[in-house]
C-alpha cells in the first residue's frame, strides 16, 4: 500500500460496522471537504463486512483542493481475536492503533470518533502537548478509588498532577498517542478481567460499559507529563449556540434540540431548509454538515 510520505497531520478513526456508524462517517467527510482541510490525512480503519463498499475506491482519496487524503484499511477487530475483549466491542477504536509504526510519520495525530464534524479553525489549530477533550464518566470517590488501585497494581504512577475526565479525543505528537494506545489497550484488558469479570456495576458510578475511558485516564496520566484539556477546541458540545469558528472539533453529543445525530437519523430534521442555516453557528453548522452528506 502507498501512503503520502511527508509532513503532515494524520485524523486517525476505527469504523464500526453498523448504520449510523457509516452514516456519521459520511457527515464527518463532508465537514473535511467543506472546510478544505491543510495537511491532513484522514485514517480509517474498517472491519472486514465493509470490504464490498469500499473496493472500488484506491488506497489514498483526495478530499478538496488542498489535498486532504481519504486512507481506508481493513483491520481485523481485537474482540474477535482477544477472547478478554470478547464482549467489549469498544475496544477496536482504541487497539486500530497497535503496532501502526508508519503513523509515526505523522508530525501530530488526532484520535478520534466518527461522530464529529471539524470546522475551519482545524486549519491553523496545532497542539502544544498533549490536548484531549473534556468526559464526563469519572464522577464518584469510589470510581476514583477503584482506577488509583488498578494503578497501583500495575505499578503505573502518575508523573503530574492527576487528570480526571479525559475525553475520547486525543491530539498530540504521534508517538505519544501511539505509546497512550497501546498501553490503553493493556490497562482495558486488566479492568475487564479483573474489576469487571463477573461485576457490570451501574451507570453513573464504576461501569463496565465506559472501560475504555477510565483505561484512557490511567494510561494518560501515566505517560503524558502535561495534559491540557482543551474542551473549547476538542469534542465541544453539538447543540451550542457558539461560534463556529472558535471550536476545531465538535463531538455529537446525547443531547435534545438541534444538533442531536439521533434525532438527524431519526429523520426529524428532514424537513429545513438548509438555505435557512446559519453555519457560523456551532448546531447549525452541525445540521448542515450532515444534511448536505447525502
Amino acid at each position: 500500500m502507498n501512503y503520502p510520505n511527508y509532513n503532515r497531520r494524520a485524523i486517525v478513526a476505527y469504523l464500526a460496522y453498523k448504520q449510523d456508524q457509516y452514516a456519521m462517517f459520511k457527515v464527518f467527510l463532508n465537514s473535511i471537504e467543506l472546510i478544505n482541510a491543510k495537511d491532513t490525512d484522514i485514517v480509517i480503519f474498517y472491519e472486514s463486512p465493509y470490504a464490498p463498499v469500499f473496493e472500488k475506491y484506491s488506497d489514498t482519496i483526495d478530499i478538496g483542493t488542498n489535498n486532504a487524503h481519504l486512507i481506508l484499511i481493513e483491520m481485523e477487530s481485537l474482540h474477535i481475536s482477544d477472547r478478554a475483549f470478547e464482549q467489549y466491542l469498544y475496544i477496536n477504536s482504541i487497539s486500530c492503533l497497535q503496532n501502526q509504526e508508519w503513523l509515526k510519520k505523522y508530525t501530530y495525530i488526532l484520535k478520534t470518533d466518527l461522530d464529529v464534524v471539524l470546522t475551519t479553525k482545524w486549519n491553523d489549530y496545532y497542539p502544544t502537548g498533549f490536548e484531549t477533550g473534556l468526559g464526563a464518566y469519572n464522577h464518584d470517590d469510589n470510581t476514583k478509588q477503584q482506577l488509583k488501585k488498578v494503578a497501583d497494581r500495575l505499578q503505573l504512577l502518575s508523573k503530574n498532577k492527576y487528570q480526571y475526565n479525559i475525553g475520547s479525543s486525543w491530539y498530540g505528537k504521534s508517538e505519544d498517542i501511539l505509546q497512550v494506545a497501546s498501553l490503553c489497550v493493556s490497562i482495558s484488558r486488566e479492568l475487564l478481567t479483573n474489576e469487571f469479570k463477573n461485576f457490570t456495576g451501574e451507570w453513573p458510578g464504576f461501569f463496565r460499559g465506559v472501560t475504555l475511558l477510565y483505561a484512557s485516564e490511567i494510561a494518560i496520566n501515566h505517560l503524558i507529563d502535561d495534559i491540557y484539556i482543551n474542551s473549547d477546541c476538542l469534542d465541544f458540545n453539538s447543540n451550542s449556540i457558539d461560534t463556529t469558528s472558535l471550536h476545531s472539533h465538535i463531538h455529537f453529543g446525547h443531547c435534545t434540540g438541534i444538533f442531536s445525530k439521533h434525532s438527524f437519523l431519526l429523520g426529524d430534521y428532514d424537513s429545513i431548509d438548509i438555505n435557512s442555516l446559519d453555519t457560523n453557528i456551532v448546531n447549525e453548522y452541525c445540521l448542515f454538515c450532515a444534511l448536505t452528506a447525502f
